[in-house]
C-alpha cells in the first residue's frame, strides 16, 4: 500500500479507540431484525459460517443509523476505520473463506442487506495488506494503554499504573527502527504518539508507583549531539583565543618583529 495511504491511516489511531468501541458495541447487539437478516444472509451467501455474525450485523446497523445524518444516534464513522475494524474481525475468523471485500460485496448485493448498505464507503472497503494492518494494531495498543492512563481520576488508584510501562516497552521495541533520515509512515506514528505521551507524563501526581520518563526519537537524539559537539567545537575555538590575543599584543601591527 502506498505510503500516503499508510500515513491516513496511522494519523487516526487515537480517534479509532471511540470508533472501534462503537462498533463492537453495533455487533453485540443481537436485538432486531438485523441478527434475522444476518442468518439468512450467512446461509445462503456465506457457507453458513456464523462466525461472520457480529461483523453481518455492525455493518447493518451501523449502515441504517449512517441514513439519518441528523438523528441523536448518529455518529460519523470514517470508512478507514470500518475497514481497519472489518480486518479485525474477519482475520479472527478461523480458516475464513471469504475476506473483507468479498464479505463487504456479499452484504451490499443481498436482497436483504442491500437496503441497509446502500452506497455505504462504496469503494473505500478493500482488503488491507497484513502489514498495514500489524503496524495499526501496534499503534493502536500503544493508544490504547495510554488512554488507560490518561483516565486514571482516582490518583490513590494504583491498578492501571502498568499500562504506562507497557507502552514505554512496546515504544523502545520499534524506535530504534526510526534511524534513517526519512521517515517512515510508521515512524511518524511512532513520534505522533511519543509527543502526546510526554504531555501526559507533565502530569503530577498519577501513578507514583511508577518511574516516569520521557520518551524520546531518534532525531531528537541526533539534534542533541550535534549541538553538543558544536558546543565542543566553540569551547575549543574560544580555548584557543588567548594565544591569538597574545601575539596581537606582541606584534600590534600584525608583522614579525624581524620587519620592524
Amino acid at each position: 500500500m502506498a505510503p500516503v495511504k499508510e500515513e491516513e491511516y496511522y494519523n487516526t489511531v487515537d480517534a479509532y479507540l471511540s470508533h472501534k468501541g462503537i462498533l463492537d458495541t453495533y455487533a453485540n447487539d443481537s436485538h432486531g431484525n438485523y441478527k434475522i437478516y444476518c442468518e439468512n444472509i450467512i446461509k445462503t451467501n456465506l457457507n453458513n459460517n456464523l462466525d461472520y455474525m457480529k461483523a453481518c450485523i455492525a455493518i447493518l446497523k451501523h449502515s441504517h443509523i449512517s441514513k439519518d445524518k441528523d438523528a441523536f444516534s448518529y455518529i460519523n464513522i470514517p470508512c478507514g476505520h470500518l475497514n481497519i475494524w472489518l480486518k479485525e474481525q474477519i482475520k479472527n475468523i478461523p480458516n475464513y473463506k471469504y475476506d473483507v471485500l468479498e464479505f463487504y460485496n456479499t452484504l451490499k448485493s443481498h436482497q436483504f442487506s442491500k437496503p441497509f448498505i446502500n452506497d455505504l464507503c462504496d469503494g473505500e472497503i478493500n482488503n488491507i495488506d497484513d502489514s498495514l494492518y500489524t503496524d495499526f494494531q501496534f499503534l493502536y495498543n500503544l493508544h490504547y494503554n495510554l488512554n488507560i492512563y490518561r483516565n486514571i481520576f482516582d490518583y490513590n488508584d494504583l491498578t492501571n499504573c502498568d499500562s504506562i510501562t507497557a507502552c514505554k516497552t512496546a515504544y523502545g521495541s520499534k524506535i530504534n527502527n526510526c534511524l534513517s533520515p526519512k521517515s517512515s509512515p510508521l515512524c511518524k506514528g511512532l513520534k505522533s504518539f511519543k509527543e502526546q505521551y510526554n504531555n501526559e507524563m507533565q502530569i503530577k501526581g498519577k501513578c507514583p508507583n511508577i518511574e516516569k520518563k520521557y520518551l524520546s526519537y531518534p532525531e531528537q537524539e541526533n539534534r542533541k549531539e550535534q549541538l553538543e559537539r558544536t558546543e565542543d567545537e566553540g569551547s575549543i575555538q574560544l580555548n584557543s583565543a588567548p594565544q591569538g590575543e597574545d601575539l596581537s599584543e606582541e606584534h600590534p601591527s600584525g608583522y614579525n618583529s624581524g620587519h620592524s
